[in-house]
């Protein structure tokens, strides 16, 4: 059974369904998508469309991804206007270059498959909606940090952001996408 979302993130509508038993109208919940820019010293850098969760770890890695934050400590400040979908933030630059590539992680493929149980276990927006991806950072044992968001990119954004705000070092991590084959 659907598990129903934070109603912040979902709207319940109408819709009409056609299948094979023909047209009718059925309850189903759609994700919200808004639209946020992404300002880094008074400059906007990106247009954001994304679900409106977890904006400050959405920030925070779309300014790494960027390349325009290498350490969180260059993050002098972050604001959220809610109202004017504006997520305003301060970097100061750094002297520190970016952290290097970590190195490879084996898995068995027992742990292979015990992860991937674990990500499709938290998928719940996916199975309420059809319509989220999921990123995990991930040990070789145990998911560290989970995200969703409508667009791949935004969840891995997302849990880049986390990780830098929660001060995870990327060595011997992994990170987990849902996707479509």
């Amino acid at each position: 059974m659907k598990q129903p979302p934070d109603s912040s993130i979902s709207v319940d509508r109408t819709i009409t369904r056609i299948g094979p038993l023909g047209r009718r109208e059925v309850m189903d919940i759609l994700l919200r998508e808004e639209r946020y820019e992404l300002a880094c010293n008074g400059i906007v850098v990106a247009e954001l469309h994304c679900m409106p969760s977890m904006l400050q770890e959405l920030a925070v890695g779309r300014l790494r991804t960027l390349g325009l934050l290498q350490e969180i400590s260059a993050l002098q400040a972050l604001c959220i206007d809610e109202k004017k979908r504006c997520i305003e933030t301060t970097v100061v630059a750094s002297s520190v270059p970016a952290a290097a590539v970590p190195g490879d992680v084996c898995l068995a493929p027992a742990q292979v498959h015990a992860l991937q149980q674990a990500f499709n276990e938290r998928c719940d927006l996916f199975r309420a909606t059809g319509a989220a991806h999921s990123c995990a950072l991930a040990t070789p044992d145990n998911l560290l940090l989970f995200c969703e968001d409508i667009a791949r990119h935004n969840a891995l954004d997302k849990v880049i952001g986390a990780m830098l705000l929660q001060g995870l070092n990327p060595d011997g991590k992994i990170l987990i996408f849902s996707g479509r084959l």
